[in-house]
């Protein structure tokens, strides 16, 4: 998952991220990890996405997760 202004950037620097397949297209990105992205950027992109997605649950369920 990204953020929606950023996905269009990255799309354009990277040759391998892509819409993510079967998902909305607006925040969800594919990339292929042995590709021109750098180790840097995936974890960054790895940490915004999990960051997006816990913004995003419900409190009973960051509760259920331990999260809260």
């Amino acid at each position: 998952k990204c953020d929606p202004d950023h996905v269009i950037a990255l799309r354009e620097r990277y040759a391998e991220v892509t819409p993510g397949w079967h998902m909305n297209k607006k925040h969800w990105i594919k990339l292929v990890l042995d590709s021109d992205v750098p180790a840097q950027e995936i974890k960054t992109l790895v940490k915004q996405a999990y960051d997006l997605i816990v913004a995003s649950l419900t409190q009973s369920k960051l509760q259920e997760l331990g999260l809260q």
